[in-house]
């Protein structure tokens, strides 16, 4: 019970700190967490709040104290919450599969998942916004926009999939034993 409550904590922590501390845009530990999470811990409702959670936490602090000068009122969420949310909880799913701690285990997944959130995100955004043109042509430039944000989230992902699943490799053992140290 105390590696759980540890583990959860720290994940919290890392999630929301890396939001805060200086980065390049997209260049967070999130999509790795939903990783590990799904990987991780056997309580599906757990290894779907932990990250899903710590976005929207760090969301209302960003949304109303970092930019809350931009808005009128609080702000509970915005357009894009459910494209961003959805990705994320796909993410976990993606995690769900990891199932040992090989290198290609884990690449593969860190990978797909910024290629679904890119897709995703960008397509789900370029329709309400009038900054490009509702056609073949607007959707390439929205895609082509989103390419710096994409490799940036790659980056991160790649980086901290291996800080949290090698900690995990040399403080815990094979994901299958965690999981059931984490029930």
């Amino acid at each position: 019970m105390n590696k759980r409550i540890t583990l959860i904590a720290s994940l919290f922590v890392i999630a929301i700190s890396t939001r805060f501390l200086p980065h390049a845009p997209n260049f967070t530990a999130l999509a790795a967490i939903a990783l590990f999470g799904g990987a991780m811990i056997s309580n599906r409702a757990m290894a779907f709040a932990i990250p899903l959670l710590s976005l929207y936490v760090s969301d209302l602090i960003i949304n109303n104290i970092v930019y809350g000068s931009y808005y009128s009122e609080f702000v509970w969420y915005t357009t894009d919450t459910i494209p961003v949310y959805l990705s994320f909880s796909l993410m976990v799913l993606m995690g769900r599969g990891i199932k040992n701690f090989k290198i290609s285990s884990i690449a593969i997944p860190a990978v797909a998942s910024t290629v679904v959130f890119f897709l995703i995100t960008n397509f789900a955004l370029f329709y309400p916004i009038s900054l490009y043109p509702h056609n073949t042509n607007g959707i390439i430039m929205a895609y082509e926009a989103g390419l710096p944000y994409a490799l940036n989230q790659l980056g991160s992902t790649v980086l901290y999939s291996a800080i949290l699943f090698g900690s995990a490799y040399f403080s815990l053992g094979s994901p299958k034993e965690t999981r059931v140290i984490l029930a």
